[in-house]
């Protein structure tokens, strides 16, 4: 059988590359969001900041050292001691500090044994009663009314012993510890013992207040009492004899500052500190200084301080001292001497220069440098006071004098001098005078400190002068005439950006 012939025929056709009009367009834009990716990565970028009106202080904060008229009492003789005068309180003459048992027992354990011993006799006469089958039911009542009035005054007596905690203690405890937790340091942890100390303290105050308040005057044996007025101290450091000019260096050490809280010793020896008593308003804060501050204070009488520990801001009269090569500020006060009666060391900011202006970082600061022209080559611009316009004369190759206006920025007017850019001058230029034929040679320069101002998108330098400092901003004047005004945008660091750079 004859197979049937195919009849197809294949035909191949030439195949054309085809362009994609939306590949295309994808790719561009992918290599575009590349080159400003990879722009963006290896640029440098200008950070603004906002200029606003703002004040500085000194910000000068300092460890004082707290000087008072200071008496240590000792101990006439040995044995437990009770204490009722609450710490930091003024005591007149004559006054209650303690008591000393010579037994070695304190009011406060014989009170307990007393308690036990009534509480013992209670329970066994309502045993007996109990017991006892034979009485009448008058006698009954009547011995009832009998135990419960003891009772009741177990009660009483409980809670006579307890303290309360007032608004006043709860403040006082809550102080203290804010104190700790604001000057906790890792490395000092004398802190720890003495934020210990200073709650026991106070927890003593509650219950030494209760005991003398519920204390008949009987009851009390061998009374210490106070020989003058004063504010009772409860610890000593050694510092008590200390006068501003035997203060040193070494003597601000936390490292080797040691204070003892006497109250924590429960007994005392004949001839141990027993209390202290700080007898004069007059106090002084003693603080290390250095040449700078020294220059500050010199023509000063008198500063304002804040005390860290509670925020409160007082006048002190003020002096320096020289202890060998170490200059020390003395600062005196009549006053606040009860609420820190019993702290040596005092956390303190002096609040010197406060001045008002215009609030900005140092990091923003560059100094450039100007050329000077007198103002009588210059011609004014009446549309605009920042810039002038001068008549420079230039030579051409041939030799011949030509003369052309030119306006240029004014940054600063000094006397009848203006400071004009470098970079649109060239040195040994001259600039003629209008309506005459002198000339003047520029050549003479001045520096200028100043900020770049980017509110127009790209950097512009302006003048300013400071007036007040400290590590981190500066306060410069806000009536400068070519200077900054509130909420201009700056740049942040001047090292990132150079005059008329577009952002």
């Amino acid at each position: 059988m004859i197979a049937k012939k195919n009849s197809k025929k294949i035909v191949k056709y030439k195949k054309y590359i085809g362009i994609n009009i939306g590949t295309l367009l994808f790719g561009i834009v992918f290599v575009y969001m590349m080159v400003c990716i990879v722009m963006y990565l290896t640029s440098t970028h200008i950070a603004p900041y906002e200029v606003k009106k703002g004040s500085l202080s000194g910000n000068y904060k300092y460890t004082a050292l707290a000087l008072k008229s200071e008496t240590v009492v000792e101990a006439p003789e040995s044995g437990a001691v009770t204490y009722y005068a609450r710490e930091g309180t003024e005591i007149g003459k004559n006054g209650v500090i303690c008591s000393i048992n010579e037994n070695g027992t304190t009011r406060t354990e014989r009170t307990s044994a007393s308690s036990q011993t009534t509480e013992s006799a209670s329970l066994t006469e309502s045993t007996e009663l109990s017991e006892s089958t034979t009485e009448s039911s008058a006698e009954t009542e009547t011995t009832t009314e009998s135990t419960d009035e003891k009772e009741d005054a177990l009660q009483t007596t409980d809670t006579s012993e307890s303290g309360t905690l007032s608004a006043a203690d709860a403040k006082k405890l809550c102080a203290a510890a804010a104190g700790y937790a604001s000057a906790f340091s890792g490395q000092n942890f004398q802190k720890a013992y003495d934020m210990k100390a200073d709650v026991e303290s106070a927890v003593l105050d509650l219950y030494t207040e209760d005991v003398y308040g519920n204390a008949d005057e009987g009851s009390l044996f061998n009374v210490c009492r106070t020989d003058g007025p004063g504010i009772v101290v409860y610890s000593v450091d050694g510092f008590e004899d200390v006068k501003a000019e035997d203060v040193t260096t070494d003597m601000f050490s936390m490292k080797a500052y040691h204070k003892e809280n006497l109250r924590l010793n429960g007994t005392a020896k004949s001839g141990d500190p027993l209390y202290k008593l700080v007898t004069e308003d007059n106090w002084s804060l003693i603080l290390p200084i250095d040449n700078k501050i020294v220059s500050e204070l010199t023509d000063q009488s008198s500063v304002t301080i804040r005390f860290l520990k509670d925020g409160t801001t007082a006048d002190a009269t003020v002096s320096v001292v020289q202890n060998k090569n170490t200059y020390f500020a003395k600062l005196d006060m009549d006053h606040s001497v009860v609420r820190f009666a019993s702290d040596r060391f005092l956390d303190i900011e002096l609040l010197l220069n406060k001045k008002s202006g215009l609030k900005i970082p140092k990091t923003a600061i560059e100094q450039r440098n100007f050329y000077i022209i007198p103002q009588e080559y210059v011609i004014s611009n009446n549309d605009d006071s920042n810039e002038v316009t001068v008549l420079v004369e230039t030579y051409t190759n041939s030799g011949k004098s030509e003369q052309k206006y030119k306006t240029t920025t004014v940054y600063e007017k000094v006397d009848d001098n203006y400071y004009v850019d470098i970079n649109e001058f060239s040195e040994g230029d001259y600039i003629v005078r209008k309506n005459s034929s002198n000339k003047y040679r520029i050549e003479e320069t001045a520096s200028l400190q100043g900020v770049y101002n980017i509110n127009k998108g790209y950097a512009v330098f302006r003048e300013v002068t400071v007036i007040a400092e400290n590590e981190e901003y500066c306060i410069v004047a806000d009536d400068d005439t070519f200077g900054l005004a509130q909420y201009d945008h700056i740049a942040l660091d001047a090292d990132t950006v150079s005059d008329d750079q577009l952002l």
